[in-house]
Parts: C-alpha cells; structure tokens; sequence
C-alpha cells in the first residue's frame, strides 16, 4: 500500500489522550451485537438485591478490600494489524492493557479500540505471567469503547459494583497495568465530577467520572474502585496536562451489557475507528477512519476494509463537529438486522464506494480527486492565498495580510481573515481569524476557531493579565472558569486563561493566552484566543507552539 503523506490526513485532536486497551484472537470474535451465549450472564451481571430472612454469605472470589483488587485486574497483551492514518500503511501493533473481571466464570471488561480486528490475545489474571490464558470476545461498543470478553476458565475473583451515587470528593483508586510491563500499580485520588460529557475522536459517551488518580495508557480497561475495593468505573482516557483521568460508570458499562442481552440495536458494525479529518486538493474530507475490521462483522460483510473513511451514513456526512457524536447517534438508531446506506473512500487511491449495511455490499462509482476538483472549479471551496501546507502532517501554516505574523491551524479550518486587527474604529496591530465557520465563531463558543493577534498599542496599556482582566468576559459569562496560569515558552512570558462547557456544551472549551516578547516586553501585546473541543489538547499544543510575530 501507497502512502500518501502529501495529502495530509491526521486524526482530529485529542485533549483525551487515547489509551490501549484489550484485545481478543481474530478467529474467535463473534459478529457485533451478538447476544452473550453464556447462561449467567443475566443472572450476574444486573444490580439485584434478592429478599432473604438470612445474613446473605460472601462470596469468597468477591472482591471486598483493596489488598484483593490486584486479583481481579487482568493484564492483557494484543497483536493486530491495523492502518494507520498517519503513516497510511499496515502495522503491527504490540500492546499491554488492562481489564477487570465482573463474574467468577470469567467475564471480563475491556475497552474496545483494540479488540476489534485485532489477532492475537494474551491475558494474565492477579499479575500471575506464569499461566496465561485464552480470550473470546462475547461483543462491542464502538460508542462506549467498551468490550466483554470471556476468559478460558473459572473460579475468578470479581469485583462487585458499588451502589448508590457517586460523590464529589470520594475517595477512589485506579488498579491496572500502566507502565507497560508486568507491574501492578494502584493509585489514589478522588472523584473529581461524577458526569462529564465523554464525547472525543474514538467514542461517544454520554457521561464519566472524573477523577484525580494518575493513570497512564496501560491502565485502559482497568478498574477504578473505592476503598472497599468496590467498582465505580472502567478507566478510559486521561487529560495528560492535567492529570484528571476519566472512567466509564456503572450506568454505561451496563446499559452496553444491557444492549448485548436485548439486541435492540448493533452499537457496532465491528469496527476499529476514530473520527479523522483531512483536506484532498484543498477540499475537507471528513469521517470515520477505519483502523481495522472484524471477521465476519457487518461491516467486513458490507466490503468495508482497514484504511477506508466511512464518509457518509444515510446519505449523512460524519465528523462535522470533529468527534464521533453524529456517527454513534446514527448506529444506535439502526435497529438489529435493518440496512443502512454508506459512503465510502478508499484511501489508498482515493475511490468512492457505495453500498449498503446489511444489504447490497459497497460498490466502486467515482473517485473523490476528481470530485474535489470539480468542487474547486465551482468556488465552492478555496484554500487561502496566505495558507500553505505545514510540515507537521493535518496543518496549514498561515500568514496576515502583512507577513508578520504566523501560526499553524487545522487543515480543515478554511474559512480564514488575515486583515488588520481592528478596535474601536482604528487598527491596533495584525491578526489572524481561522475555523470551519467564521460567522458562527464569532458569537457560539462551542464552534472550534481561534483569533491570533499582535498589537503594539496594546502593550502600553498594562501587563497580560490587565489584559486578560479585559478581554475575557466575554468568556466568564457563558463558560466555567477553571483557572489562570502562568505561560513560558522561552521566547514569550505571559498568563492563560482556562474555561470550560461554554454555551453550556460540556465538551466545549476555550483558552486565552496573553503574552510579551521577553526580550522586549513592550514592544507588543500577543493575544491568542482558541476555541475547541475538550478532546483536542494536541491541536491547542500545536498551535501555541508555532506561532510567530515578526516586524509590524
């Protein structure tokens, strides 16, 4: 396979860094949405509380201390072969995650990115290498990224769910495998928000726990527990500045074991994906990037293959708001069985294909070159004259009007304005506005932008956080204030301003950086104002670390 790294196709950022997870052997992964066949998983897997006259008798696999923990915390080792976006070749991908077991028989919670598609499986149970044992996988949630998994065996340790509401300021532990190597580790914290919106480029959850202990890759799929040793979560992603790590809840992680019972909907076609974005002859491409696929999943069935952008579903085009949300709301409104129409490019040569879920498999009828090229002969899409490609792969490096100034933005942020910056009737410096939509930028806070400026007037009227104390009310009047912090990057000191669910989106958020040169802290006040999603941290990185400001 080609690789095409002029066409510069990236995932869309993400503040969530990505976690591994568990994995199963390829033979052995049941179709999605597949009803577990195991006869106690009705009976053990729901929150009951049965009647007696009689003090109930513990389990004595059941978990009821943190010394326990470590015994029901599986490690498991996965072997694929996936496309990558980036790189636009096969790879293959070696991982150790985590995963807890909820039943003595052997179910077992993971998440799902890596599962599905995925080769080879390796779990070990209570930190034991010695004994290694074997894995199928009873169904997924591409949405949730969540799997259920049955391991080979039984007389299990398991956890138990805790009852009743979370709260703020609990006490919790992460238990996993997070260094990516055979070590146990369990780490405090507290729960930090028992709801946050979870929607990110992988997933799409309607709510997690936030909370304060450390976690790293390796803990994906592991379990986060209260004193008692008890669950209160599958940890899931983690905001790598911040140190806040997030786990799916109870209510998730059984609403999705709930589905796999009831086969009221597929919540998975059987793929590996991620929202991802990109620009082909200057023209945005938008969808879901499929890594890989399952064996004899619906979307194998339909034709689908590792390295193809699911472009459209029911005629719908996906990733508009850069996550997986209008994707997942599509999938979970498909009942089981019903078809489904799907647009489809095939990234290696850039063909369109076309077909159906659970219907007639997906056709070659055009190629999206020549469709981006007509788009461009119209004027319907143009790519500034003061962009061009960055060196960084999924970003353009645009200039103002006059030259002086330059940062990089996202690929698909076309819709550019690199005239004067403008206050108060009279021009105060040079600036640079980006983003899908200018016009809806500049009054909803939940559509992704930014605003780059540098002023030499404005460094005379007082220091960055006079600055900042005058700019940013706008902000403190429709998002949530999460604090000021200091900004060096060598070349320029200054303050950030951090806010959070603007317009009242839980995942919208906004940043403000004031900054001076500090060689010459006089010379020129530097403003730039980013607005994103609270899964795209890299793009917020991205830009803060290329921006230049030269004479004006």
């Amino acid at each position: 396979m080609r690789k095409h790294t002029s066409r510069l196709f990236i995932y869309l950022g993400l503040f969530l860094l990505v976690i591994s997870q568990a994995c199963n052997r390829g033979d052995n992964i049941d179709s999605p949405g597949a009803i577990p066949t195991r006869s106690s998983l009705e009976s053990t897997l729901l929150v009951q509380s049965t009647p007696t006259t009689s003090l109930p008798q513990v389990d004595p696999l059941l978990v009821t201390s943190l010394g326990e923990v470590h015994n029901a915390v599986i490690q498991v080792a996965v072997e694929g072969n996936f496309i990558d976006p980036q790189l636009g070749e096969n790879f293959s991908s070696g991982k150790l995650a985590s995963g807890v077991i909820i039943d003595a028989q052997g179910l077992a919670i993971t998440n799902n990115h890596i599962v599905t598609g995925a080769t080879s499986i390796q779990v070990w149970v209570g930190g034991n290498t010695r004994k290694t044992f074997n894995a199928v996988v009873l169904g997924v949630s591409e949405c949730s990224d969540l799997a259920l998994i049955d391991i080979d065996g039984e007389g299990f340790s398991y956890f138990q769910w805790l009852e009743g509401d979370i709260q703020i300021g609990q006490e919790v532990f992460a238990a996993g495998y997070p260094l990516g190597n055979h070590q146990f580790i369990l780490t405090d914290g507290v729960v930090a928000s028992s709801s946050v919106s979870g929607g990110t480029s992988w997933s799409s959850v309607g709510s997690l726990v936030e909370h304060t202990a450390s976690i790293s890759p390796g803990n994906s799929g592991g379990a986060l527990v209260d004193s008692s040793g008890k669950l209160v979560g599958i940890n899931y992603a983690v905001l790598s500045e911040s140190n806040q790590g997030f786990a799916l809840g109870r209510e998730e992680t059984l609403k999705f074991i709930d589905t796999l019972r009831q086969a009221e909907s597929p919540d998975s076609i059987g793929i590996n994906g991620s929202a991802a974005s990109g620009v082909v002859n200057n023209v945005p491409i938008s969808g879901i990037w499929v890594r890989s696929v399952a064996a004899n999943s619906i979307a194998w069935k339909a034709g689908i293959r590792p390295g193809d952008v699911i472009y459209k579903f029911n005629n719908e085009e996906l990733v508009t708001d850069g996550s997986m949300t209008n994707y997942c709301n599509a999938l979970r409104s498909l009942k089981l069985g019903s078809s489904a129409a799907v647009t489809v490019i095939r990234w290696e040569d850039l063909s369109v294909w076309e077909g159906q879920l659970n219907g007639n498999a997906i056709v070659l009828v055009d190629n999206f070159t020549k469709i981006s090229s007509e788009r461009i002969g119209s004027g319907s899409v143009s790519l500034s004259p003061n962009c061009k490609p960055a060196d960084t792969e999924g970003y353009l490096s645009c200039s103002d009007d006059s030259g002086a100034l330059i940062i990089d933005i996202p690929q698909d942020w076309l819709d550019f304005d690199g005239r004067n910056w403008v206050y108060d009737g009279r021009t105060v410096g040079m600036a640079i506005s980006a983003s899908p939509d200018l016009d809806v930028y500049a009054w909803n806070k939940q559509m992704p932008g930014l605003f780059f400026g540098a002023s030499d007037t404005f460094a005379q009227w007082g220091g960055c956080i006079e600055f900042l104390d005058i700019y940013t009310p706008w902000y403190h009047d429709a998002c949530v204030f999460d604090g000021r912090r200091d900004y060096n990057d060598g070349l320029y000191k200054g303050k950030v301003d951090y806010f959070s669910n603007c317009d009242g989106g839980a995942g919208a958020n906004a940043y403000v950086l004031a900054a001076v040169p500090i060689a010459a802290p006089a010379s020129a006040m530097i403003i730039i104002s980013v607005q994103l999603p609270e899964d795209q941290g890299d793009i917020l990185d991205h830009i803060w670390h290329s921006f230049y400001v030269g004479d004006f």
